[in-house]
């Protein structure tokens, strides 16, 4: 975006016939290119598994977990970006290129959010963890590491499908 950017602003002073385009593309690819920087470089999730109440969250149910998705942009504090009881999991499947429109047909309009940080992310790495709450369907794509992805399949409902 940056070299598509200045690109146009030294075309622009060559030929002045188009420059307000010229000028304008220049801007736009700026543009973008500052919204890459600060969405996948500058801009991290923790993903955490935190117990409502006291007790080992190995132990506890799953109503009294809690997943809890954290932003942090740049030196900026983080904050909580998502909260999501386990109770509620009802579905997880690896992100492939057609999982979205397979959820939509299967679910009635669920809402996706996506909490992740790869451009390109490596096959298998994405997971869409989908939780039904008073009749509302979420879906939360997530990158958890191995251990986060284990934990995630254990507390899955017995109603509930996976992968």
């Amino acid at each position: 975006f940056f070299l598509l950017a200045v690109g146009a602003y030294l075309f622009s002073l060559t030929i002045t016939k188009y420059i307000a385009i010229f000028r304008l593309v220049t801007i736009c690819a700026g543009c973008g290119g500052v919204f890459v920087l600060v969405r996948y470089l500058y801009t991290t999730f923790t993903y955490r598994v935190v117990p409502r109440t006291e007790g080992d969250i190995h132990v506890l149910p799953s109503e009294d977990i809690d997943l809890r998705v954290e932003r942090r942009v740049g030196s900026r504090p983080s904050y909580s970006e998502c909260v999501m009881s386990l109770g509620c999991l009802v579905d997880i499947r690896e992100m492939l290129p057609d999982t979205a429109e397979l959820l939509r047909r299967e679910y009635k309009s669920p809402k996706f959010y996506y909490y992740t940080m790869a451009l390109r992310p490596a096959a298998g790495s994405r997971l869409v963890l989908v939780f039904e709450e008073r009749g509302e369907v979420s879906c939360i794509v997530i990158e958890p590491d191995e251990k986060m992805k284990h934990f995630l399949m254990s507390r899955l409902s017995p109603t509930g499908r996976s992968l």
